[in-house]
């Protein structure tokens, strides 16, 4: 049985240069709390004062160009979850195998030029196979030949499923001709 994972909590890798970290020291060093509490009050007033954190951006936006140029140099690399049957080296692990996993680039088209264009014979030639159709309603659906989709039932176990399914096909195809 394949059951979700509990997360237990999440760990946000953050980099800055050395003179931001001391400004936050020094605001937390005024307030008399760590670091550490002064990012989770921070996260804390982001979640309730949702509206005012938008605003944010458009406040960034606004800054001297010399002044953001300096302040790109904070970020976050990553943000990764710790479950409940891992220790944080695990996570991190995971984390950073994923981002050297290579990623699969397939060609994205319109429900439009989908349906303008499936009928084609050349269909997959001119988009692709398999292609990625990003619907109206905002979904994405994968649509291709069904020769790769049979080859890839086949390679995953699901042959039987594979049979069955053109089975169905060929008795819709000639009750069709009927």
């Amino acid at each position: 049985m394949n059951e979700e994972r509990r997360v237990k909590y999440y760990i946000f890798e953050v980099e800055m240069p050395e003179e931001y970290e001391v400004v936050l020291r020094n605001i937390a060093e005024m307030e008399k709390i760590t670091l550490d509490e002064l990012t989770t009050a921070s996260l804390k007033y982001m979640t309730v004062h949702t509206e005012e954190v938008k605003g944010w951006k458009t406040e960034f936006d606004k800054l001297p160009e010399n002044i953001k140029e300096k302040l790109q140099r904070i970020n976050v690399n990553r943000i990764y979850p710790v479950y409940d049957d891992e220790t944080e080296e695990m996570a991190r692990n995971r984390a950073l195998a994923e981002e050297i996993k290579p990623k699969l680039s397939l060609h994205e088209i319109s429900q439009k030029e989908f349906v303008d264009h499936i009928d084609e014979d050349n269909f997959f030639q001119l988009f692709g196979n398999p292609v990625i159709i990003n619907c109206d309603n905002g979904q994405k659906l994968v649509c291709m030949a069904w020769s790769m989709a049979e080859r890839l039932m086949r390679m995953t176990g699901h042959g039987e499923e594979a049979v069955e399914v053109i089975r169905k096909a060929a008795e819709m195809n000639r009750n069709e001709k009927l």
